[in-house]
């Protein structure tokens, strides 16, 4: 899997985001790169490239939408040790964004900590194979074909 980096060395950064936002990016990626396997300077950079396979094998172990999808589809990537290969990319900031910083934050703190624990599960963590609480949820693969059921239809798995 390719993973594009706003944050690699060799990335080029047009328009930067603010100090803040900038900030709290960088202390996510720090905690992510210390929780997750996979080791990369942006986690949530929206460009990715993956083969089929990789596409096959990753997808019923995806469950975060919206900003945690990308944190998600790179760390069961490498729990299920496929290769992935940061690549720099040239970034231009749009201003005028809609992402509360304080909700997300919090939202994608929570979501990396559920993450890591799935990732831990799919390489069969003991520790976090005990601490496994019911089912999960329903993968978002299957949530867009339970979406096109008619009401009342039973969807099979």
């Amino acid at each position: 899997m390719a993973v594009g980096s706003r944050r690699h060395p060799d990335a080029r950064v047009v328009g930067h985001q603010t100090v803040a936002r900038r900030l709290l990016g960088d202390g996510f990626a720090w905690v992510a790169r210390r929780l997750l396997d996979a080791q990369l300077y942006d986690y949530q950079c929206g460009a990715k490239a993956l083969t089929a396979e990789t596409w096959t094998a990753v997808r019923d172990h995806l469950y975060e939408p919206g900003f945690a999808w990308d944190v998600e589809l790179v760390a069961m990537a490498a729990a299920l040790d496929f290769r992935l290969r940061e690549v720099p990319i040239e970034w231009e900031d749009a201003p005028g964004s809609t992402v509360d910083p304080i909700d997300t934050a919090l939202d994608m703190t929570r979501a990396l900590f559920v993450v890591r624990h799935r990732a831990k599960r799919l390489q069969d963590s003991r520790l976090h194979g005990a601490f496994a609480a019911g089912s999960e949820p329903v993968a978002l693969v299957d949530r867009e074909e339970i979406g096109r059921s008619t009401p009342g239809e039973e969807v099979e798995r």
